[in-house]
């Protein structure tokens, strides 16, 4: 007996009601199981009783064959949760956001919630990165948003999160690579988490900031006389190198 067999059988016999299979559905589709198909006679791709699509808990789950097979029994590439969320949003994997741009997926309907933003937010380079080298990327910031601007503002968000794996260090250093302007609210996230245990990689942002230029421009607090004075540091320590 095959698993859609099986699960039919379960239903007339009313093992499983309605919301289990849906609940099955999704899991399956964060998984990546590959016999979500079998789903798809017992409930709907584009389910209206839940926070989040079978779509964005697979692009969740980084699974871009169960998004190609989704999108090809019609689930809605933009379903926008209630969150603001969408599967491009919550993508966290290159080849998920290249299947879901192709199937035409737009890159955040809200300033703060777009898939760069969020993307930057969980330090997912390879995200980030695949998202700004898409053509929809350039049409979206030559029509609606300056370029400069969203990647100053993916940079802070980096920032504001503890970089506490060497994925958020090299998000910080990838978008200083692709020009992104670093600003002094990039050095006061980074300086709250200096010292912290846990976050082990916070000076070495600091100092990847002060390299790529970035400068505190006013002082308004004693922590950010403290914060001065160690960027000052990083300065020095990075002229010496150079020398």
């Amino acid at each position: 007996m095959n698993v859609q067999a099986a699960l039919f059988l379960l239903c007339d016999k009313k093992v499983l009601s309605q919301q289990q299979i849906n609940l099955a559905f999704i899991q399956a589709c964060r998984r990546g199981d590959p016999h979500i198909k079998s789903f798809f006679a017992l409930t709907d791709v584009n389910p209206n009783d839940c926070i989040y699509t079978p779509l964005m808990e697979a692009s969740i789950g980084g699974h871009a064959d169960t998004v190609s097979s989704l999108l090809a029994a019609g689930a809605d590439v933009n379903f926008c949760a209630p969150c603001g969320n969408t599967a491009l949003t919550c993508a966290s994997t290159a080849d998920v956001v290249h299947t879901l741009l192709a199937a035409g997926a737009t890159l955040g309907v809200d300033y703060n919630c777009t898939a760069l933003y969020m993307a930057a937010d969980r330090h997912q380079w390879e995200v980030v990165e695949a998202i700004v080298s898409s053509a929809q990327f350039t049409d979206f910031t030559d029509k609606d948003y300056h370029l400069d601007d969203m990647l100053t503002h993916a940079l802070e968000t980096a920032c504001r999160t503890p970089i506490d794996t060497l994925d958020g260090l090299n998000t910080v250093k990838g978008l200083l690579s692709i020009d992104a302007k670093p600003s002094a609210r990039c050095l006061e996230n980074c300086y709250h988490f200096l010292g912290r245990d846990n976050v082990p990689y916070a000076k070495d942002a600091l100092a990847a900031l002060v390299d790529a230029g970035c400068k505190l421009k006013y002082i308004c607090s004693t922590k950010q006389l403290c914060l001065i004075n160690i960027v000052s540091k990083l300065a020095v320590e990075h002229a010496t190198k150079e020398s």
